[in-house]
Order: structure tokens, then C-alpha cells, then sequence
């Protein structure tokens, strides 16, 4: 018998619970299913939750915001960004040029806002009507 199984108490192996579900596998479950302190679980839900609270005086860059910007530009697979002209001052971007669709000015938009230490995203975009 594998060492594995060596460490599974009876009522594990006769459940059949299998690698996944064994406690010592590195799944982030307890035994009650509701998750450890650093896993899924409703026990601690919030009270560890500090993304985006940065040290005391800490404002990104525009350089900074504005690569990141132009990344998610690019990255987005519903946006055509070739048209597209990105600037940031003081964390306020500006969004200027020409897109196909209204729904990708929005998308757009959305991609800018969702940068870390964006204030502010003045959509300048026009939609391009075909001929």
C-alpha cells in the first residue's frame, strides 16, 4: 500500500475520497467543505480584502497608466485599437480616434476604466459609419 493511503484514516478510504479531497493534498478545503482562511469560504469573506489600498501617499504613474491602457487595448479581442490614441494627465485619460462599433467605444472605455489609479476616462472616440 502507497504511503498516500497509509495516511487516509478509515472513514476517508471507506468514502473513497479520493487524492483532491485528502487533507493533505493542498486542496483548500476543510473537512466541512467551507474552505480555510486563505481559500474559498464565507468565514473570512472581507476582512482580508485590501487590493487596492496602496501605501499612504502611493499614486501611480501616468506612464504607467497609460502602458497599461494601451495593453488592455491591445489585448481586448472586440476593440480595434489601431485607430485609437491614448493620454493621460494628472490620471485622467483621454480616449481620441475613430472605432467600427458603438459597442466598441464602450468596451474601450471600460478597458481604460479598469486600470489601477484611473480617475477619470474622457471618451472622445466616434464611431465610424460604413458608406
Amino acid at each position: 500500500m502507497s504511503r498516500y493511503y497509509e495516511d487516509m484514516t478509515e472513514e476517508q478510504a471507506r468514502r473513497g475520497l479520493g487524492r483532491r479531497n485528502h487533507p493533505r493534498s493542498g486542496d483548500r478545503y476543510d473537512q466541512d467543505g467551507r474552505g480555510d482562511r486563505f481559500g474559498p469560504g464565507d468565514r473570512h469573506r472581507g476582512r482580508y480584502d485590501h487590493r487596492g489600498r496602496g501605501p499612504k501617499a502611493y499614486v501611480r504613474s501616468d506612464a504607467r497608466i497609460e502602458d497599461d491602457v494601451h495593453v488592455r487595448l491591445t489585448n481586448d479581442g472586440y476593440v480595434d485599437a489601431r485607430e485609437i490614441t491614448v493620454s493621460v494627465k494628472d490620471r485622467e485619460i483621454t480616449l481620441d480616434g475613430t472605432v467600427d462599433l458603438r459597442q466598441a467605444k464602450r468596451r474601450a472605455k471600460d478597458c481604460a476604466d479598469s486600470v489601477s489609479g484611473v480617475v477619470h476616462v474622457q471618451n472622445n472616440l466616434h464611431v465610424q459609419t460604413a458608406v
